[in-house]
């Protein structure tokens, strides 16, 4: 830990100033993207949206959309929760946080003179009295290696002034276990360890920093340390969680998986195919398989299936399409490669390519695989997943011709 002056501390300097007015501005597009680090990007967005739901007793209902908490900060930044929904949550967090500078005065910037800045590794802090209302401003930073600067910490900011706090969402956690609703105690007690590398940074630049303690109270100081602890204790928590999720999800069915994901299977089940639709289903790329796919599967974190509906694909690959969902309180890692009759150039699938089945459990540990073809798959194929999925405990599932043409029927995709 050490006081900066010179070159490295004119360039915090100058970046608080540039983050206050960008605020004082309402900016807020350009400090979301450039001013502050990744890192509080994602933690702010999925701290933020739980919070908001469960004032407003909507939390059951995050499920509906997303199973895990990546797709919160999808949510965060379209600043919409639910198709449909104008609830603007992004701007309001932004007009709050504005708000609240503007009552501090600190949207007025600070001097160099009397600034004091401390770096500890890639972390930084700047401490400095507003230039008019002489209000103290203490701003974390973090360094950003890909940009080769120091961006804001602003999730550090948040848990250093206490508008979130791990113990909060910890107890939050522990009573949705009480309760019974184990997705909701899961993904409270995963956001509580996500903060641990954030309050790790704050208490080595305050309470295991000398001047630190000068500036901050004890009762600051003990607070970090509480809030630090809580955050290993969700962390022991999430991995005993995630273990007996793992070993459920070993023993989830291929078939349960399938009926999750692919909505309106069943009823499909009742339509007739023309040679026509089939036809028009023979000619479809890979890539139009995709996304058609992307569109229909529930369940999955929707921008995550979209990402990788669109990704590059080449021989190296190890599947289609790999998302994670949750059945019952228990994560799953579900990986889909899909076969084309124009790809195989033929009208059945044959047992040859059951390696393409195996690299996702191999390569992956994928808890379930579903192959997706155009095609039939031949009788020695259909045995040799049989005998993968009894002998070795995998869980493997084929969504074959005429079942991917009903599917996409039922979905109003198959228009020749």
């Amino acid at each position: 830990m050490h006081v900066v002056g010179g070159a490295r501390k004119e360039q915090l300097v100058e970046s608080t100033n540039g983050f206050l007015s960008a605020l004082a501005e309402g900016a807020f597009e350009i400090v979301w993207d450039d001013l502050i680090s990744d890192q509080s990007v994602e933690l702010i967005s999925n701290t933020v949206i739980p919070n908001f739901l469960d004032q407003n007793q909507q939390l059951s209902s995050i499920s509906l959309d997303f199973e895990t908490i990546g797709g919160l900060l999808y949510a965060f930044q379209t600043d919409s929760i639910f198709p449909g929904d104008t609830t603007g949550i992004r701007q309001g967090f932004f007009d709050g946080l504005n708000d609240g500078f503007a009552k501090m005065g600190w949207h007025e910037g600070i001097n160099a003179d009397g600034a004091i800045v401390f770096l500890h590794g890639d972390a930084a802090m700047v401490c400095a009295d507003s230039r008019t209302s002489h209000r103290l401003i203490i701003l974390p930073f973090v360094w950003d290696s890909r940009e080769d600067t120091y961006k804001v910490d602003l999730i550090a900011f948040q848990a250093l002034s206490g508008t979130i706090q791990a113990e909060e969402l910890f107890m939050r956690g522990a009573n949705a276990e009480q309760m019974d609703h184990p997705e909701v105690a899961s993904l409270y007690y995963e956001l509580t360890y996500q903060l641990e590398a954030v309050y790790g940074r704050l208490k080595v630049l305050i309470v295991d920093n000398l001047l630190g303690r000068h500036i901050f109270t004890e009762e600051r100081r003990l607070h970090l340390e509480k809030e630090y602890a809580f955050c290993k204790l969700a962390r022991i928590q999430g991995d005993k969680r995630r273990q007996e999720g793992e070993n459920t999800a070993s023993s989830t069915k291929a078939e349960t998986v399938v009926a999750h994901i692919f909505p309106g299977l069943e009823k499909a089940s009742e339509l007739q195919i023309s040679n026509e639709e089939y036809d028009y289903l023979d000619s479809l790329t890979d890539q139009q398989i995709r996304d058609a796919l992307a569109s229909v599967i529930k369940g999955g974190e929707k921008y995550q299936v979209l990402r990788e509906s669109e990704k590059p694909h080449s021989g190296y690959e190890l599947s289609d399409i790999d998302f994670r969902i949750t059945i019952n309180g228990v994560h799953i890692l579900v990986s889909i490669p899909i076969k084309s009759s124009r790809e195989l150039k033929s009208k059945v699938m044959s047992v040859d390519y059951f390696h393409q089945l195996a690299k996702p459990q191999l390569t992956l540990g994928s808890n379930v695989v579903i192959l997706v073809t155009t095609t039939r798959i031949s009788e020695s194929l259909s045995n040799l997943i049989r005998m993968a999925n009894d002998r070795l405990g995998w869980q493997i599932a084929a969504v074959e011709r005429h079942q991917l043409a009903q599917l996409l029927k039922y979905h109003e995709l198959l228009k020749p």
